[in-house]
């Protein structure tokens, strides 16, 4: 059962990274404001991951959490820079 749940968790850093990948193909077309994208929200939740990441290397020592949140990391902080490049080019 546990080796069951490991590779489930280990399953959820590949669908956060296919989930990211809608939102970041619209902010990389479009040719506007991101002005529907969050930049209150996406930073929070780069900060949640941010300290998640932090979390896993230095208190519990987990690599696969350390992967999985990382991979949310990453897409967090891409799309967080991306509204604010996006915001900031079509004032």
């Amino acid at each position: 059962m546990l080796e069951l749940i490991t590779w489930l968790y280990a399953g959820n850093g590949v669908i956060a990274l296919l989930a990211y990948l809608p939102q970041i193909k619209k902010l990389v077309t479009e040719n506007s404001r991101a002005v529907n994208f969050s930049i209150l929200s996406w930073s929070m939740w780069t900060y949640s991951n941010l300290v998640a990441v932090l979390y896993a290397i230095f208190v519990v020592h987990d690599h696969l959490l350390t992967t999985v949140v990382s991979i949310n990391l990453a897409g967090c902080t891409l799309v967080l820079s991306l509204v604010l490049f996006k915001n900031s080019k079509y004032k």
